[in-house]
């Protein structure tokens, strides 16, 4: 009889030998736009010779809760049927050692889906296993760090971990870079590993290219400087709303209001040397966001008086 696995929680090892795996409701990917709803799904591997294959689901698993995860292993009549396929992609129902073979020569991301649950005369062992094994986010190698609130939503495991990184790459190529245009394109990367962090990066390496001579590159640091702390940002800030150029004189104003609010730009307003061109540019962005704010409570008040 075939036997495969099934990564559990460690919380469910009672429950589980008590009842066996009920499963869950699932729909199983058939095509493009169809899918089949099961009632009770478990999901499993079947133990093939390669360790790595078998298991390459406990990393990506965990990480979800960071609980440890134990192996429960059962077995099925060879006629028994499940869906088998790679996760996401289109699934078919096949015997189960069909579906065996085909993981064996579709090893990333594959995955079976029993259609029931799984009686306690099934189970024939429920076993540790080391947690350093398996994936995480894609079976295949790649570069791809999505930081956007839909890849990486709050609370994840290890967010930090990859903002820093991405902020560490991007400032590192912009290091490297050997063009104005080169260190631009780097330092656009910088924006979203800035805006996730809420000031929990350091900002001096960014700030070092406040200094840059081209003016398109001040230009983006001054539009960044609005998710940096107050405390960190403010002297540069204050220095670029003086900066020859009038577009990075824009640019330090637009983040000025928009990421540290009107009160704090008309505290700037009292500095007796603020450049004149400066002035009238943060002006007209206090202006400007007043007018949006005082537009907003008065669609709040019509909304309030038709619901009332």
């Amino acid at each position: 009889m075939p036997r495969l696995v099934h990564l559990a929680r460690e919380s469910t090892r009672r429950s589980i030998a008590r009842a066996g795996i009920r499963g869950a409701a699932a729909t199983v990917p058939v095509g493009a736009q169809r899918g089949v709803r099961l009632d009770r799904a478990v999901y499993a591997m079947p133990v093939l010779p390669d360790f790595s294959t078998t298991f390459q689901w406990l990393r990506e698993l965990r990480r979800w809760h960071g609980e440890r995860m134990i192996v429960v292993h059962f077995t099925l009549p060879k006629d028994s049927e499940v869906w088998v396929g790679r996760y996401g992609g289109p699934h078919r129902l096949a015997p189960v050692g069909a579906a065996s073979r085909w993981v064996a020569e579709h090893p990333l991301g594959a995955e079976v889906i029993v259609p029931r649950s799984i009686s306690t005369g099934e189970i024939r062992a429920v076993r540790e296993t080391t947690q350093l094994v398996g994936w995480t986010e894609t079976p295949e190698p790649s570069t791809w760090e999505c930081l956007c609130q839909q890849c990486l939503p709050p609370g994840m495991p290890k967010t930090m971990r990859r903002v820093r990184a991405a902020y560490d790459r991007a400032i590192a190529a912009a290091r490297a870079a050997e063009s104005a245009d080169a260190v631009r394109e780097a330092l656009f990367r910088v924006s979203t590993p800035l805006e996730r962090a809420r000031g929990r990066l350091p900002p001096a390496p960014l700030l070092a290219f406040a200094r840059h001579p081209h003016p398109n590159v001040r230009k983006l640091v001054a539009a960044c400087l609005a998710d940096v702390r107050w405390k960190d940002a403010e002297a540069t800030l204050l220095a670029l709303l003086g900066d020859p150029d009038f577009l990075v004189q824009c640019a330090a104003a637009d983040a000025l209001v928009h990421g540290f609010g009107v009160a704090r730009a008309r505290a700037v307003l009292a500095h007796p040397d603020l450049d004149p061109d400066a002035r009238g540019a943060v002006e007209g962005r206090i202006a400007d966001r007043e007018a949006d704010l005082e537009e907003s409570k008065a669609l709040s008040r019509a909304a309030l008086r038709r619901s009332t």
